[in-house]
């Protein structure tokens, strides 16, 4: 499995962002089978949010999430194991307890995040499995995916 945060999936949809391609050559892994996408529930308020700040009319956000329901990517209600997961890392690191949260269910799903937020990963890199997207071998994904193996979706 491999977690996503919101700046890689924003990056399908707005292609003015640098590492669009990247991020679009992750999700054609796992439209081609070769990697399963989680997110946290938390990913899709947020993207709202930033399509809404782009100027996007509703008709735009409906489809965006229509093609994230119909490309199967799991979307995870956070157990009260990741949220307290989150909570302990966000005071750790005095970092966002939303950035956390996808650290969080990464590490107790056993599956590897890919971030496109700098700072985040600056603070989070200490987590073996955070890889930054700008840094990553597109190459390298599906590998982690099949290391990963099914784990609980925390």
């Amino acid at each position: 499995m491999i977690v996503l945060d919101t700046s890689v999936v924003v990056k399908w949809f707005v292609l003015e962002e640098s590492g669009c391609e990247r991020a679009r050559a992750i999700r054609g892994l796992h439209f081609r089978g070769d990697i399963e996408i989680i997110v946290p529930s938390l990913t899709l308020y947020e993207l709202c949010s930033a399509l809404g700040r782009r100027e996007w009319v509703p008709d735009e956000v409906d489809e965006a999430l229509r093609l994230l329901e119909r490309a199967g990517i799991v979307v995870v209600r956070p157990s009260r194991r990741v949220l307290v997961r989150a909570a302990e890392l966000c005071r750790r690191r005095a970092t966002s307890f939303y950035d956390e949260l996808f650290v969080a269910l990464a590490e107790l799903a056993g599956a590897h995040l890919i971030t496109a937020d700098e700072e985040h990963y600056a603070k989070a890199r200490d987590s073996a499995q955070v890889h930054l997207l700008t840094d990553l071998d597109i190459s390298d994904v599906p590998r982690w995916h099949r290391e990963a193996g099914v784990q609980d979706r925390a």
